[in-house]
């Protein structure tokens, strides 16, 4: 694992995006080098600070978080996409499992919860928030056999 972790944060919500830099940057070895309120501005900081990580809300204005992790994808920049998301549809966790994202955790997430997801996507895995895999588990139970839990 690198020295210090580089991160961005995109959410359109600024005291949201500001607790979770402060919260983030209590741990040693982790530096939020940017933020953004929307997607084209996180597309815009990514291209110039190329953090490490690049924590993304799913509902943003202009480009949503799926389509910023697409773009980082097709652009071939170094930077690992992780979502931070409400579980609230059927489509979104849809979207979610075929996006370029390589990890997520719920904006309801405890700080450690984010900071292992980070650790564990920078390691090469990726990382899926206990919260969004017992939602999944809990729906598939109640699914007829044969139908994934994540398609709507």
């Amino acid at each position: 694992m690198p020295d210090e972790i580089t991160l961005i944060i995109a959410d359109d919500h600024p005291i949201f995006r500001q607790g979770l830099k402060q919260l983030i940057e209590l741990h040693p070895g982790f530096r939020v080098v940017a933020e953004a309120d929307d997607g084209k501005t996180a597309l815009d900081v990514i291209k110039v600070h190329a953090p490490l990580v690049a924590l993304l809300d799913l509902n943003m204005p202009g480009l949503d978080g799926f389509e910023v992790a697409r773009q980082i994808q097709q652009l071939g920049l170094p930077v690992k996409s992780l979502s931070s998301q409400c579980i609230k549809m059927n489509c979104t966790l849809t979207r979610l499992s075929n996006s370029a994202s390589r990890g997520t955790s719920s904006k309801t997430s405890a700080v450690t919860e984010v900071i292992d997801c980070i650790q564990t996507v920078i390691k090469g895995r990726d990382y899926f928030s206990p919260a969004l895999t017992s939602f999944l588990l809990k729906r598939s139970r109640r699914l007829p056999p044969g139908q994934p839990a994540w398609t709507s």
